[in-house]
């Protein structure tokens, strides 16, 4: 048990004027300290620092300026991070940002020399574009049957649609199939049809544009107009010089060939007929759209010319037609 510690009251009366001061030799509130050892223990528990160094006091609030410091700036990170992060993972992020940064002043890789000193060029990857689901240039007929909004119909819908036009506007236009169009405007409409996009000629003033287009689709069409047995047709029908033999023969071959195929020149050749009858006014003799279309059907030009002037009776000749 702690002995108790008995402090004795000041003196209230006033001094004597009289008398000297004597203040410096005795305190004027003397204490009575009937136990100095633990007088001094329960003193340094109430205030320890009265009884330490100065070194040591600075010491102390040092630290303690530096631990505010710090919870400072703690406090004003974590209101920079949104809420539901943890901190984790922005130390991961800004770990992240510092190696990408060093990533970017990274000095890039100076190109490898050859034995003459000259730069070795790294060859380019080429690339294959696959072809877009809506694209009928340089795809196989088939497919682009397949890709037409219409259901249950064997003809292009491109060729369809510029022979009607054609043929509404006139086709008695000098030069027709002959003169090239104009490249920009024939670019575009094959932009569009490669789109899916309903095509409109009504802008278009220039017949040859459109019939620039037709050929474009002709000659981009990766398949032979008469199929897979292309060779072997046109190497019988040049060896034969009679037309009666012709007209039989293609009465036997065309219905063999692919319906795609079939129907193309179903809807072509009639179409090239009725150019080669207005050949007063337009110059288009079969002859002459036979030196046009045989490099783009890939036929040479007397079997083109054969099948513009015979085409009523080659149709006729064939009875039944199968695949």
């Amino acid at each position: 048990m702690l002995k108790t510690i008995e402090i004795s009251k000041p003196q209230t009366t006033l001094p004597d004027p009289n008398t000297q001061d004597n203040s410096l030799d005795s305190p004027k509130h003397p204490l009575i300290i009937e136990d100095p050892f633990h007088y001094q223990k329960d003193c340094l528990e109430a205030q320890p620092e009265l009884f330490e160094d100065r070194q040591t006091l600075l010491l102390k609030r040092l630290l303690e300026q530096a631990e505010n410091l710090n919870c400072q700036t703690n406090t004003t990170e974590l209101k920079a991070i949104p809420s539901g992060c943890s901190t984790e993972v922005t130390l991961n992020q800004q770990t992240n940002n510092l190696n990408q940064k060093k990533q970017g002043k990274k000095k890039k890789p100076k190109n490898k020399k050859n034995l003459f000193g000259k730069k070795i060029k790294k060859k380019k990857k080429i690339v294959k574009k696959k072809l877009n689901e809506t694209q009928i240039f340089g795809v196989p007929l088939e497919k682009v049957l397949q890709r037409d909004s219409r259901s249950n119909y064997s003809a292009p819908k491109l060729v369809e649609e510029c022979i009607l036009f054609l043929e509404c506007e006139g086709i008695e236009s000098e030069g027709l199939y002959r003169i090239n169009g104009s490249v920009e405007k024939r670019d575009e409409l094959k932009k569009q049809y490669n789109l899916g996009r309903c095509v409109c000629f009504e802008s278009i003033s220039n017949l040859d544009t459109v019939a620039s287009l037709i050929k474009l689709f002709l000659r981009e069409i990766p398949d032979h107009v008469f199929g897979p047995k292309n060779c072997k047709i046109i190497e019988k029908l040049s060896k034969m010089d009679d037309n009666n033999d012709r007209l039989e023969y293609f009465s036997e071959i065309l219905p063999q060939i692919p319906l795609p195929n079939f129907s193309l020149l179903y809807l072509l050749m009639p179409h090239l007929k009725r150019v080669s009858e207005k050949s007063d006014t337009n110059k288009m003799t079969a002859y002459n759209l036979s030196i046009v279309f045989s490099p783009t059907l890939r036929i040479p030009g007397d079997i083109v010319a054969f099948m513009i002037q015979n085409w009523d009776e080659i149709i006729f000749g064939i009875k039944d037609y199968g695949p």
